[in-house]
């Protein structure tokens, strides 16, 4: 996995395991927010690991940018965050989540701890997120 330091407090993360997908974190001195995570269990718990060294104040939200595998199942690594996606998202995962989830472990034994995580908070069209000195701007 390859770690780039965007600017001063965001860094992103790409997988060396699936078609170079990426996750962020964002260090703010009000706790840290991660968008998207990885698809390997092992892969996400060293973003994890990283946030949580970099931020005294934790973890305190994940954004799951839409509801593909390999951006969202390694959100059950953060339980302690409040897990923010699109309304749709949530449709989907709450209707095929799970049948995919069990499918994807079938073939891919690495996936055998990982859990479906549901979005608590949603939004329609756009969603301000402050935390810290940051501000963050979801749009659909």
């Amino acid at each position: 996995m390859r770690r780039e330091r965007v600017t001063e407090d965001v860094y992103v993360f790409i997988s060396g395991l699936y078609a170079e997908v990426a996750a962020t974190v964002i260090i703010t001195p009000d706790g840290a927010v991660v968008i998207d995570t990885l698809p390997f269990p092992q892969e996400t718990q060293q973003v994890r690991d990283f946030a949580l060294r970099r931020c005294q104040r934790g973890i305190r939200y994940v954004i799951n940018t839409h509801h593909h595998a390999d951006h969202i199942y390694g959100s059950h690594l953060f339980p302690e965050a409040e897990l923010i996606a699109h309304r749709r998202c949530r449709q989907i995962l709450l209707k095929v989540g799970e049948e995919s989830l069990n499918q994807a472990k079938a073939q891919t034994p690495a996936l055998a701890s990982v859990e479906l995580r549901i979005p608590q908070l949603v939004f329609e069209t756009d969603l301000l997120l402050r935390i810290g000195d940051k501000t963050l701007h979801l749009m659909h």
